[in-house]
């Protein structure tokens, strides 16, 4: 749900490298005590490549922007964004983004959008999605590739301190063999026996 928010706007798609650049206290049980993950993304049409730092960890936090005025916090479980002008703080799930400093985001009150159109909370949406009266706001076209970003960074974890290079169409970690066996994601056709209610 934190990284929602730039993949939507931001049209990510999926990663072409993958970096697992610190895990702390990993084991064969349990993920990381803290890790951090970097993912970087192609161009997309006219938008530029762009890199994702993943912090995970109470005491992994990214770097306190020098935007954000002293006495504000950055939060435990949120985003920042630095865009090519400004910079945004914000929290998860559908948590309104900020621009800092606050004095900035005053300035530019009247230029900014006031609706997004997604109005519903996750049940609603999903039962109007269900009747046709609202488009889904996760729909698996845009939740799978999501997910997928995830697990490759999941991926990332169990083979630290190198850069693993993805092939989304041919499902492929291209560049390291051991990484690509121990992918635990494939795209599987629905089997043709489920039995749904």
């Amino acid at each position: 749900h934190t990284l929602d928010t730039v993949h939507r706007f931001l049209k990510l798609g999926l990663p072409e490298e993958i970096e697992a650049v610190k895990r702390d206290g990993p084991n064969e049980w349990i993920f990381p005590q803290a890790s951090t993950i970097a993912f970087r993304f192609p161009a997309r049409g006219s938008m530029p490549p762009v890199e994702i730092t993943w912090y995970d960890g109470t005491e992994n936090k990214p770097p306190r922007p020098k935007e954000l005025e002293a006495g504000r916090k950055v939060e435990s479980c949120g985003k920042i964004i630095h865009s090519k002008d400004l910079v945004f703080k914000g929290g998860t799930h559908s948590a309104t983004l900020r621009i800092i400093p606050e004095a900035k985001m005053k300035d530019m009150v009247d230029s900014l959008p006031k609706d997004f159109g997604c109005n519903s909370d996750h049940s609603q949406n999903f039962m109007l999605a269900c009747k046709g009266e609202d488009p889904a706001m996760s729909p698996f076209e845009y939740a799978g590739p999501l997910s997928e970003i995830i697990v490759l960074g999941d991926v990332a974890l169990l083979h630290p301190g190198r850069t693993l290079l993805w092939d989304s169409k041919n499902m492929k970690i291209t560049n390291d063999d051991a990484a690509d066996k121990s992918l635990f994601m494939r795209r599987l056709a629905p089997r043709d026996d489920m039995n749904w209610c």
